[in-house]
């Protein structure tokens, strides 16, 4: 009988690995599966991003008006490079002593704008005098 049962014992060990390899098989071809998606995602990203970022190279190029395959006159390019540079900075430091113009002024009125008009109120019927209520809009 203890031998019957030694060996039920050791058939159920053998049936329990067989199970246990056959999961783990299993398991091991979905992890396979779901790294092989992922990196087809991640891939799938960097293409997208690369493109992205090409486009944004592109529209720099084209504001600049460069022509990357051009290669002669590179000096001329340079130089007119240089020259478009110091334009916008020009065109940038004349914008910024206009805003701080604007901003100045804007001060000096006291942060109201022009067409804010002061209001008169009623007097009150239960007596009191009138008051001058310069927060109130037209």
């Amino acid at each position: 009988m203890e031998e019957q049962a030694e060996e039920h014992a050791r058939e159920l060990e053998e049936m329990e690995l067989k199970i246990r390899a056959e999961c783990w098989d299993a398991f091991s071809l979905e992890l396979e599966k779901e790294r092989a998606r992922w990196a087809h995602a991640w891939e799938e990203e960097r293409e997208r991003v690369e493109g992205h970022v090409d486009e944004k190279v592109d529209v720099v190029v084209r504001s600049l008006g460069v022509d990357l395959e051009a290669k002669n006159d590179n000096n001329d390019d340079l130089e007119d490079l240089k020259e478009k540079l110091s334009k916008t900075e020009t065109e940038n430091g004349m914008l910024r002593s206009k805003i701080k113009g604007l901003v100045r002024e804007r001060k000096e009125v006291g942060g109201r704008t022009p067409s804010r008009k002061i209001k008169m109120l009623k007097a009150r019927p239960w007596g009191g005098e009138m008051e001058v209520d310069e927060n109130i809009m037209p």
